[in-house]
């Protein structure tokens, strides 16, 4: 039922265009030119939003295992990385200096567990 619903949202449009089409009997060459434009319209709108919905949240919680950051205050033990445009809090078990790159191993509540990078993770 929930498809069917989106499915008229986005005819919507083309459903109003033809009703006004059938009362008032305007020029059949503009209501094709009319609903074509709107028909293109509803395309490029399912592509965005199916590309949009298709793409994983680089950020998320479930994300941020294996993924390299940035650190902004040094990790002795605790201290502060960057991931992506976010700043997390973060752990190590080493000293990790300000400006040098960590992989995140872990995850304790918003605390993130990471050891120094070696170049073989994810640099999403």
């Amino acid at each position: 039922m929930e498809e069917r619903m989106k499915l008229f949202a986005l005819l919507l449009d083309e459903i109003g265009l033809t009703a006004i089409y059938i009362i008032t009997r305007f020029s059949f060459k503009y209501f094709l030119i009319l609903i074509s434009i709107l028909i293109v319209k509803d395309i490029f709108i399912v592509i965005k939003v199916w590309d949009i919905l298709d793409k994983k949240s680089l950020l998320g919680i479930e994300n941020l295992i294996n993924r390299a950051g940035l650190v902004v205050e040094e990790i002795n033990p605790m201290g502060q990385i960057k991931i992506g445009n976010e700043i997390w809090r973060a752990e190590g078990d080493e000293f990790i200096g300000e400006g040098e790159k960590v992989i995140v191993r872990s995850m304790e509540g918003l605390r993130l567990k990471v050891e120094k990078y070696r170049g073989e993770y994810d640099e999403r």
